[in-house]
């Protein structure tokens, strides 16, 4: 039976191509693995770059309401304060304790990887009025660590491990509830801390114009320049 046409152009296109990938038979599992472990680590990556980016800032997600003046303004901030700065943490938390079940061995408990992680998110939101750079190294710090240990020793990699913790945290929703609880509260003094201190500096005049990367509004890097010496007239 003959091809039509347009099918028997298309084949003369595509028949060097097909050509040339046929010195791949016999490596087909080969290109499976690599597909997946390709496929895997960019999704990996994007995911923490995702939320690293925004939870190391020292407002990870913003709401226009809270720029207007007045009511509405307080009324915006209070809520990205109380809510939204929560749940963004929450979220990376939620990404960074599912990687510690994937590529973490097996031995240490679902307990244990939780309370790691959030450790590891309670650490980076305290830096972050401190310094955004150094919020963004820790935040990236401990899932680009993971994934490396992985790439280097891929064979403890069993995912029917990630399973079973992933079927015990679900158990688990009343430490889950404490924990969002947690950021919440930890929101809430971070930000009373920096408004008590930055309202204390300008009163004694120590305080600088407020900068996007900390939280004291004192300027890092400027302060660490070196000073020009006056050339006498």
């Amino acid at each position: 039976m003959a091809l039509p046409a347009w099918a028997a152009d298309l084949w003369v296109r595509v028949e060097p191509i097909a050509t040339r990938l046929s010195v791949w038979r016999g490596y087909e599992q080969e290109l499976q693995t690599l597909a997946i472990y390709g496929i895997g680590i960019a999704v990996y990556t994007a995911l923490v770059f995702t939320f690293y980016q925004a939870l190391s800032k020292r407002k990870p997600a913003h709401l226009r309401i809270s720029d207007m003046q007045g009511w509405p303004g307080r009324i915006g901030r209070t809520i990205e304060r109380a809510l939204l700065f929560p749940v963004v943490s929450f979220l990376y938390f939620a990404v960074l304790a599912t990687a510690l079940f994937v590529l973490v061995k097996a031995g240490s408990s679902t307990q244990q990887l939780l309370l790691i992680a959030m450790a590891v998110v309670v650490g980076v939101r305290v830096t972050v009025y401190l310094s955004e750079g150094m919020s963004n190294d820790l935040a990236k710090l401990v899932p680009l660590s993971l994934l490396g240990v992985t790439l280097v020793d891929p064979g403890y990699l069993k995912l029917s491990d990630a399973w079973v913790r992933l079927g015990e945290a679900t158990k688990l929703w009343p430490l889950l509830a404490r924990y969002f609880l947690l950021f919440i509260a930890l929101e809430a003094v971070l930000s009373s801390a920096r408004y008590l201190v930055v309202k204390a500096g300008r009163k004694t005049g120590l305080a600088k114009k407020e900068t996007a990367d900390t939280l004291f509004s004192v300027n890092v890097q400027e302060a660490q320049k070196p000073k020009r010496p006056k050339i006498p007239e």
